[in-house]
């Protein structure tokens, strides 16, 4: 079954994703349209808590996946792999968030981005927001 990213996914993404709640979870449109399936949304999920258990490792402050709400933008990069660029935030001050990508200077490491390439699953370029 296939789902276009552009519709939130509430209901799918609630049976799949133990650890996430379908209601902190977006999928933007993006300028063409890519679907992404129920095992894609779970292996995103899956990536994603590899690459946040990676970087706490090291982290002085720890990031705990389920006080973010996430954005995830599909698209394929110049190898026609699929890729997920993912955008997470813990404060959000409207459900705008569900339809606009949230942009903010600063915050801290209450706004972080990452990229998740779902053919060779690897997840890249993770920026934490520094503080002001």
């Amino acid at each position: 079954m296939k789902i276009h990213f552009y519709i939130f996914l509430a209901i799918s993404i609630l049976f799949i994703c133990n650890y996430a709640k379908a209601q902190d979870i977006a999928i933007l449109p993006d300028m063409a349209s890519i679907s992404v399936n129920l095992d894609e949304l779970q292996l995103i999920q899956t990536l994603l808590e590899k690459c946040i258990h990676q970087y706490n490792a090291d982290a002085k402050e720890k990031i705990n996946l389920s006080d973010y709400k996430r954005q995830y933008i599909i698209s394929f990069n110049s190898q026609q792999e699929k890729e997920v660029w993912i955008n997470c935030f813990c404060q959000v001050t409207s459900d705008d968030w569900k339809k606009n990508v949230v942009v903010v200077k600063d915050g801290g490491q209450c706004y972080f981005r990452l990229k998740i390439n779902l053919v060779t699953k690897t997840c890249y370029d993770m920026s934490v927001n520094g503080k002001a």
